[in-house]
């Protein structure tokens, strides 16, 4: 890269010293010390560049008559050219190396290759041993397998000749067995039969006897039932006719009241018993009718009415 001296930027950008010295502090830009000489500062051409966009200033200019180079210019000229020459020794230097570094890789490379060629035909060879050795294993299985299918085949047609000879004893066994479960489902029918009519029977039989006892029994219950209704029947009568007498007893009672005045006293402690006796029999009367509610089928019986 191109090196501009610190005057060189003055004429080129067309600026004094001061002022050019605060476009550098402006831009954060530091000038370069040349190491030929430390006096002699200098800029790149791209900072150079940078300063005069920045400033509308054009590089271009017109040289009237051959171009002096400065003495500071040279020196950074000199000074470029030294480090070139360096660097070009450098790199022959390092070329030369590089070449006898590629000479031993290339010849590193090739005792490798050798090896590995050897290594490779080594191990191939042992691979086709080991090949040879299972191809000859499989055709020795291959042949035993063989002889094996064969001597199958060979049962396979006498298991084949068996089972022919044997359809026939196995068709006989198969009506025998289909015979005997006819058989057995016939009687399994006529035992189902058998049974349902003998359950049909005792059930018939079962229903008459406990129809019989139902009757039996509603007879004794309205027997009963009649027998109650009988004795209140009667006590009934018995309370009317005594209820009669005594309303005839008190009209004779009444009827001599007046003239029976001694034994009214008497006459109104037999009412007094006669109430009680009333109230005795009323009494009874209802704790029979409860009796009688309280007997099985005391209600009515459909069809039947009970005697008054």
């Amino acid at each position: 890269m191109k090196r501009y001296t610190l005057t060189e930027c003055y004429e080129l950008l067309n600026v004094d010293p001061k002022t050019f010295r605060g476009w550098l502090e402006k831009a954060g830009i530091e000038p370069q010390v040349s190491k030929a000489d430390p006096r002699v500062k200098y800029l790149s051409e791209e900072q150079l560049r940078y300063l005069a966009k920045e400033h509308e200033r054009s590089l271009e200019r017109v040289r009237q008559g051959p171009e002096v180079i400065p003495p500071t210019a040279y020196k950074l000229l000199k000074e470029q050219v030294e480090q070139l020459e360096h660097q070009v020794a450098g790199l022959d230097s390092r070329q030369g190396s590089l070449h006898e570094e590629a000479l031993h890789a290339v010849a590193d490379l090739e005792t490798q290759q050798k090896e590995a060629l050897e290594s490779f035909r080594a191990g191939l060879a042992l691979q086709m041993e080991e090949m040879q050795r299972v191809v000859d294993r499989e055709h020795r299985q291959y042949e035993s397998l063989v002889d094996l299918i064969n001597a199958q085949n060979s049962q396979i047609d006498q298991v084949r000749a068996d089972l022919a000879g044997s359809r026939e004893d196995v068709r006989v066994v198969r009506e025998q067995s289909e015979a005997a479960q006819a058989r057995q489902l016939q009687a399994m029918e006529e035992m189902r039969q058998d049974l349902s009519r003998e359950l049909r029977q005792v059930m018939g039989e079962l229903r008459q006897q406990v129809e019989a006892l139902l009757e039996q029994r509603v007879r004794e219950v309205y027997n009963a039932i009649e027998g109650r209704n009988s004795e209140v029947a009667a006590d009934l009568a018995t309370i009317t006719q005594r209820m009669d007498q005594l309303a005839t007893h008190i009209e004779e009672v009444k009827i001599t009241a007046l003239g029976w005045k001694p034994r009214a006293d008497a006459q109104d402690q037999a009412i007094a018993e006669l109430r009680a006796q009333l109230q005795e029999e009323a009494q009874a009367r209802q704790l029979l009718t409860a009796q009688v509610a309280a007997l099985p089928g005391g209600e009515k019986t459909p069809g039947k009415q009970p005697r008054r």
